[in-house]
């Protein structure tokens, strides 16, 4: 089996996301192209206190249950610690929502039209405006210093075997619809076990784990599968 290595670092990375600020960020569509926006929005506090967290993401509905606005903020923007926010009120911290968004179908069929990335990015910029207009904020971007873990090849050098791209898991991790496929993590008790996953992906799945950003500097490409 392969060794990765986390290696502690300071790294001035363009983190740091700061409420109330001047908006500067890209849209990512041409000037003169209308943006997808969500149809319909509902916005309730809930006030079930600490619990379950649901967020579901679809083409057609953006659903959350009991979730804070860091945790929004989080997903709309595709960062990958809450620590990388600041200026929030204090107020992010202890109430949760429950929000449905909905879209109409001609903007369901855009973004099925899309790739898969391309997708993705395009519903964060619909949360991102559906954010300032209900949470009325505003963001701009910062450069700060952050502690990170860089993920790094073991001196012993890298010895796991490309995952075969037409192997399908039938007996592998399933996800929630009950199926097996490729790209899929489990972790728990001590364990991480993944099947045709790429080391960026470890690397975004162990900054949860180690609380702390980890950076993928095995310059792999390639995606594997392993138990660690």
């Amino acid at each position: 089996m392969a060794k990765l290595v986390l290696r502690r670092r300071g790294l001035l990375f363009a983190v740091g996301w700061a409420a109330f600020g001047v908006a500067a960020f890209a849209q990512g569509a041409a000037a003169d192209a209308k943006p997808l926006a969500y149809d319909v929005v509902s916005v309730k506090q809930n006030k079930s206190g600490p619990g379950m967290m649901r967020i579901m993401n679809q083409p057609d509905r953006y659903s959350m249950t009991n979730v804070g606005l860091k945790q929004m903020i989080q997903n709309a923007y595709g960062l990958k610690m809450p620590d990388l926010i600041s200026g929030l009120p204090g107020w992010a911290d202890s109430a949760a929502f429950d929000i449905e968004a909905k879209t109409d179908a001609e903007t369901v069929a855009a973004l099925k039209a899309m790739p898969k990335d391309q997708a993705g990015e395009q519903q964060r910029q619909m949360m991102q405006a559906m954010l300032a207009d209900r949470f009325k904020l505003k963001v701009h971007r910062e450069t700060k210093e952050v502690p990170v873990y860089s993920l790094v090849i073991a001196k012993g050098g890298f010895k796991l075997k490309d995952a075969d791209p037409n192997n399908t898991y039938p007996d592998g991790i399933k996800g929630p619809d009950g199926n097996s496929r490729p790209g899929m993590m489990s972790m728990g008790h001590g364990k991480l076990t993944a099947q045709a996953i790429g080391m960026s992906n470890l690397a975004n799945n162990l900054t949860i784990q180690v609380h702390r950003l980890v950076v993928d500097n095995t310059g792999l490409k390639g995606k594997y599968d392993f138990t660690l």
